[in-house]
C-alpha cells in the first residue's frame, strides 16, 4: 500500500488510528496529507521504521503497550478455540479407525 497505492496509504494515515499510534505535529499531519511528494516520503519512513525498526515516526507507547496486549490476548484466544476445535474433532474420528 505504501509503495504502489498512496491514495491508500493516505486514506491509512488519515485514519483515527494511526493519529491514535502515532504522535506527528499537526503541520507535518497536513503536509503528508496534502502533498503527494511529502506522503511518498513518509511512506519510506513508515516502511524503514515497520521493516527495519528505524525508529523515524514518534509512537504513544501507552497506545501501542495496548495494542500489544490485545494482540496477544486475541492470539491467545484463538489459539485456545483452535486447540479446542481440534479435540473436538479428534474426538470425532476415534470412533472410526
Amino acid at each position: 500500500m505504501a509503495c504502489y497505492d498512496l491514495d491508500r496509504f493516505r486514506a491509512f494515515v488519515a485514519s483515527d488510528g494511526f493519529a491514535e499510534l502515532f504522535d506527528l505535529p499537526a503541520d507535518a499531519m497536513e503536509k503528508v496529507l496534502t502533498d503527494d511528494t511529502e506522503l511518498m516520503l513518509f511512506a519510506f519512513r513508515f516502511l524503514r521504521q515497520t521493516l527495519f525498526g528505524e525508529a523515524t515516526i514518534p509512537v504513544r507507547p501507552e497506545v501501542a503497550d495496548r495494542r500489544r496486549t490485545h494482540r496477544a490476548e486475541m492470539t491467545a484466544r484463538l489459539e485456545r478455540d483452535a486447540a479446542e476445535r481440534l479435540a473436538r474433532a479428534e474426538e470425532g474420528d476415534a470412533g472410526f479407525d
